[in-house]
């Protein structure tokens, strides 16, 4: 009966959290999307057809310096959404000269990733990346591609500061 209805939509309000901090070799975070646990309902029959799961993700990475024109920067990403058991992102990349990095990641219980991308006068980025599945999902999937596109509109670099002019000396 309910596919005769036709197409149903309903507006359902909700809130997230997040804190980022980062610093020239280092990054952390947190995020804590669909913090309201919203019940999903059909709008006719006010039944329960579903809620929206809080999630709770934390990552973090450091860039080290190898030699005069490489970095590494290793990271990990924690994805936790019950019931469903915690995953974790480990991934590393290589940099030449702030400009052309690849790596890899590996996804617990799903995937494993390549990663290439370029770097244009630090401002703006281009990448792709390929997932291979290691799951029982790849029985139906061959892998999935990312292209990926970055713009900075703030300069990286910190501004040099102009020493304070006093009005009475």
């Amino acid at each position: 009966p309910l596919i005769g209805k036709g197409v149903e939509s309903i507006l359902v309000p909700d809130a997230g959290f997040g804190i980022y901090w980062y610093g020239d070799k280092y990054f952390i975070g947190a995020s804590m999307p669909q913090l309201l646990q919203n019940k999903l309902t059909l709008i006719d029959t006010n039944v329960i057809i579903g809620q929206l799961k809080s999630h709770y993700f934390i990552m973090g990475g450091y860039r080290f310096q190898a030699g005069d024109d490489f970095e590494i920067e290793p990271s990990v990403l924690m994805k936790a959404i019950s019931p469903v058991p915690t995953q974790l992102d480990i991934s590393a990349k290589v940099i030449y000269r702030k400009m052309l990095w690849v790596g890899g990641s590996y996804r617990t219980y799903d995937a494993m990733s390549v990663l290439i991308g370029y770097s244009y006068a630090e401002k703006m980025f281009f990448g792709y990346s390929f997932d291979f599945t290691t799951s029982d999902l790849k029985n139906y999937s061959s892998g999935t591609h990312e292209v990926m596109l970055g713009v900075r509109f703030v300069n990286k670099k910190k501004k040099e500061e102009k020493p304070s002019e006093a009005l009475i000396e």
